[in-house]
């Protein structure tokens, strides 16, 4: 059950709902024992991890536009119709897109500086590579949420 609640924690990170929002969650892929754990800690799941429902895909059920966290092979899907104001969401999300991009130009000229390269610390330089991964990865994050947004509207 902790699994669970973190995976519903990842959800609400991701899309920036709020904790206090209770959530429908579909569960796909379920085996008949997290069916049972679903069934058996209802109570907890509904406190403590703001959980409105839990219901099971059936197998070959296509389910709607989701946010999913995995466990194994369970999938913990939230819908995420009428749950987040999709215009706003977009263009939050655009805005830091906006921002981590610059930071990423930032970072790649002056890595692309061959003068940086050759006079700055080795650490420095080290560091600059490792935040233009970085910005890469939050770019590729927000591309996917950008997409899930996508099939929303």
């Amino acid at each position: 059950m902790k699994l669970f609640i973190l995976g519903i924690r990842q959800i609400r990170g991701e899309m920036d709902i709020s904790p206090g929002k209770k959530l429908p969650v579909l569960l796909q892929g379920a085996s008949a024992m997290d069916r049972q754990r679903a069934e058996t800690h209802a109570l907890l799941l509904q406190r403590v991890g703001r959980v409105e429902s839990v219901a099971v895909l059936a197998d070959g059920e296509q389910p709607p536009a989701a946010a999913t966290a995995l466990l194994g092979d369970l999938r913990l899907l939230v819908p995420m119709k009428g749950l987040i104001d999709v215009d706003a969401e977009r263009a939050r999300l655009d805005r830091r897109m906006d921002k981590v991009r610059a930071d990423l130009a930032r970072t790649n000229g002056k890595l692309g500086n061959e003068k940086f390269v050759n006079n700055a610390p080795v650490e420095v330089v080290t560091q600059e590579r490792e935040r233009a991964a970085e910005f890469e990865k939050t770019i590729a994050q927000l591309t996917e949420q950008l997409a899930k947004l996508q099939e929303l509207a």
